[in-house]
């Protein structure tokens, strides 16, 4: 089984090519803290059509703008919304740094946009007056709650256009990632006492249920067949079995998760808020569902889901099949597939998308990176938001969404609706060559 993962991409990016390789937004951290930084970069010269008619738009500020986010803040803080964190009902602080703007920006034509509405950045800026200009090194800070998505957005003076410029997700972690591994319970020797020994190798199926096992679950010592980890339960260490692999309310640290026989077909299950601090390797299907958060990569030759706040803080890449994703979900650092890709229901992407089929966008989810197709797949984009180009050499259709970026296609039909595309509405805009991205 060949697998891709954004460890093994070498190259420099350009345009049209996949991100460069970073590490993971997110790894577990002792104790209560978790600082997350995310970087968007957007800059576009436009001018929009308003009520049928041209007018002279500004174009958006070249602004970096840079998002930490802190659970090990004082809750007796106050921030810039003169809030509390017991009074905003909060999980951790988020800091919203202006990393680069050369030209400056007029702070009147700033505003927060979060899950409890629009207000102006100068309601929350105690050092800027109407009139004044944010320049690099001016800052923000909010109580926010986990899940929360929080913009950054500028509006043109003098006209109805307005853009993101900056654009977090506040990560949706439970307290066990945090904390670190929890005390073990049982080691080697349980494992053993569980399984059937064939010359020194011990197979078989294993359930773990609400025991904390350090050991290394790997072959040639242990040749397991199924495993559960359920109801608390935990593996300290690498785990590699041969089948299915269900982890239901349980947790993995300190090593990877592994069904990478090829030829075994089993598929992994992590359900009911688990925790993987690792990749998912499978030669098989991968399901994350009901708010689990996978720490790393997800790795897959056959199809992935991710639904009802499922977390992934690396990249998911399934070799030959779709990628599913639903209901109130992150994936940090984007997606490839040979197949599909589906996005509905308030899912957040942050990065590019590259897919060999069809990839759709809906329900009010984000993507932060390019929509590519490969091939000739079709790309839906419905009530969602693009912060990169969209490319492919089939039909594109977009309908009340925002893409700040180009379309480049080829040979297939562009239908556009109630929408932006690079800062112009659908009936002033013309799509870009394919060839040009």
């Amino acid at each position: 089984m060949k697998l891709r993962s954004h460890r093994d991409t070498t190259g420099s990016p350009g345009c049209g090519s996949p991100a460069a390789p970073g590490q993971r937004s997110v790894s577990p951290a002792i104790g209560i803290l978790l600082m997350v930084g995310i970087t968007v970069v957007l800059a576009a010269a436009v001018a929009p059509f308003v009520f049928g008619a041209v007018q002279e738009s500004e174009s958006p500020p070249n602004a970096q703008i840079s998002f930490a986010y802190d659970e090990g803040a004082e809750s007796v803080v106050t921030d810039s919304f003169a809030r509390t964190k017991a009074a905003a009902g909060a999980d951790g602080l988020v800091v919203i740094n202006v990393e680069s703007v050369p030209d400056g920006m007029d702070a009147d034509q700033l505003f927060l946009q979060t899950s409890n509405g629009t207000r102006p950045w100068l309601h929350g800026h105690t050092q800027y007056s109407f009139g004044d200009t944010v320049r690099t090194g001016g800052s923000l800070t909010r109580w926010a709650e986990r899940g929360e998505e929080i913009r950054v957005i500028w509006e043109s003076e003098g006209s109805d256009s307005s853009y993101t410029i900056g654009l977090f997700t506040v990560p949706d972690v439970d307290d066990v990632t945090l904390g670190g591994p929890p005390t073990p319970t049982d080691d080697c020797s349980w494992v053993k006492s569980q399984l059937s020994n064939s010359s020194g190798t011990f197979t078989g199926d294993l359930t773990i249920d609400d025991r904390v096992v350090e050991c290394d679950l790997v072959p040639p010592t242990f040749k397991i067949d199924n495993l559960k980890i359920e109801n608390d339960g935990a593996v300290i260490g690498e785990i590699d079995v041969f089948n299915d692999i269900n982890v239901i309310d349980g947790a993995t640290y300190n090593g990877d998760v592994k069904m990478n026989h090829t030829g075994s077909g089993g598929d992994v299950d992590l359900t009911e808020g688990s925790e993987i601090n690792g990749d998912v390797i499978a030669a098989g299907n991968v399901d994350i569902d009901d708010e689990t958060t996978v720490d790393g990569d997800v790795l897959a030759d056959g199809d992935v889901s991710i639904d009802n706040g499922g977390t992934v803080f690396g990249i998911v890449d399934a070799e030959g099949d779709d990628v599913v994703v639903d209901s109130n979900t992150l994936i940090e650092e984007g997606i490839v597939t040979t197949g599909n890709v589906d996005l509905t229901s308030d899912v957040t992407v942050g990065d590019k998308i590259e897919a060999d089929g069809n990839i759709d966008v809906s329900g009010g989810s984000t993507v932060e990176g390019d929509i590519q197709s490969t091939s000739s797949g079709k790309i839906d984009v419905k009530d969602g938001t693009v912060l990169g180009a969209v490319a492919t050499q089939g039909d594109v259709d977009v309908v009340s969404s925002e893409i700040q970026g180009h379309v480049y296609k080829d040979n297939g039909s562009f239908d556009c609706d109630s929408s932006t595309i690079n800062g112009q509405n659908c009936g002033s805009y013309t799509p870009q060559n394919y060839d040009d991205y």
